[in-house]
């Protein structure tokens, strides 16, 4: 986990879901940020997920109405704000799967 709930201090956005604990940064060893965003995709509604093709984490978040997605490459700092991209096909999604190691440590508590 990179990030979850944070201050006001330690946001870049007046109206982060960080700032209510609604939102996660983070990643999953040994599984690729793009098939980690599918399986997000697939199995969190309303959600918003955001993918960071130049980073090391992806974004959720579940204080929505709507499903929501971004892709943010980081390149253009003019321009810092996420591309906002159309609904994900229905029978795309279909096609994720991603199954977390549930005897593994690392998703139990």
């Amino acid at each position: 986990v990179y990030s979850g709930y944070r201050t006001r201090a330690f946001c870049t956005r007046a109206h982060s879901r960080h700032l209510t604990a609604s939102a996660i940064d983070f990643r999953v060893d040994g599984v690729d940020n793009e098939a980690l965003v599918k399986w997000l995709r697939a199995t969190f509604h309303p959600a918003g997920v955001g993918y960071y093709p130049n980073g090391v984490h992806v974004h959720l978040d579940l204080d929505r109405t709507r499903d929501t997605y971004w892709v943010d490459a980081g390149d253009d700092d003019s321009n810092p704000a996420a591309t906002q991209l159309p609904e994900w096909p229905a029978e795309e999604a279909a096609e994720t799967t991603f199954d977390p190691p549930m005897d593994d440590p690392a998703f139990v508590d």
